[in-house]
């Protein structure tokens, strides 16, 4: 069965690790979300993956490229508008890491919410990544749903010791509101008082890391706690093992990878 995943291939988040994990496993393909305005198809390699970069139109690099099926991570208005036309061709399949509250709650993330609600009417099939997920599309669509929870590389996990030789600990994901960092780093502020040498590692950006780095400022912190930026999934392995605990604090989202992450010793 040939199947084709789609996904942003610049952008560096869990869903598009997610989306490699499970390209992986499937042996499938990548195809970019949107046209690049080429006059052909750009075939490249992204990390072991053969990816595909779609012409002027996705219906004509579709009917060339004739996937049974599109596994797509990633929407975009330029899919939903060729979408009739698409669905001749292929069956599409949604995995759905979005969140529709903090889709909801983002000024430049609302106006999208529309689009993802009319291919959620339209997908034939649709991958929610929790139960709690799955309940609340189910209000929203009355297309089939199935839960696959996200990937997680178990014969990794299984290799590595954890030393935390110091009191850091680990926080990893976008710096987006729902995230809830102000939590933990009020936390570490009151921990601070007992152990001097707590360090809170904060990997990931977004919308509020000015804010976050005056947050911590304020506070008093830059001591214990400071944002590194990105990491590659490697890297973020090799952190865990250094740090005394993986913490998660967001809102409202399915946590379950790092459930896991952080109980490594019982997959080990």
């Amino acid at each position: 069965m040939n199947v084709l995943t789609m996904t942003n291939l610049h952008e560096k988040s869990g869903g598009v690790t997610q989306a490699n994990l499970l390209a992986k496993s499937m042996n499938s393909d990548m195809i970019h979300y949107c046209p690049i305005g080429s006059d052909t198809i750009i075939k490249g390699n992204k990390d072991g993956h053969t990816v595909y970069y779609p012409s002027n139109s996705f219906t004509e690099t579709i009917r060339e490229l004739e996937p049974d099926a599109i596994v797509i991570h990633t929407i975009s208005h330029d899919f939903i508008q060729e979408l009739p036309e698409i669905k001749k061709l292929t069956k599409t399949i949604y995995v759905a890491h979005l969140n529709i509250y903090e889709t909801m709650s983002i000024d430049y993330m609302r106006p999208y919410l529309p689009l993802i609600l009319s291919y959620l009417q339209q997908a034939d099939a649709i991958i929610a990544v929790s139960d709690e997920q799955k309940a609340l599309l189910e209000t929203l669509t009355e297309q089939k749903i199935r839960v696959i929870p996200p990937a997680i590389e178990y014969k990794k996990l299984r290799k590595i010791d954890s030393h935390a030789y110091s009191n850091d600990f680990l926080m990893s994901g976008r710096l987006f509101p729902i995230k809830n960092h102000i939590t933990p780093i009020a936390a570490m502020r009151t921990v601070a008082k007992t152990y001097p040498d707590v360090f809170l590692r904060i990997y990931g950006n977004g919308i509020i890391d000015v804010d976050l780095n005056s947050i911590i400022d304020v506070l008093g912190m830059k001591q214990n706690i400071a944002l590194f930026g990105t990491l590659t999934n490697e890297q973020m392995l090799s952190s865990m093992c250094e740090c005394k605990a993986l913490i998660s604090s967001s809102i409202y989202e399915n946590n379950s990878v790092s459930v896991i992450e952080a109980d490594r010793k019982s997959v080990v």
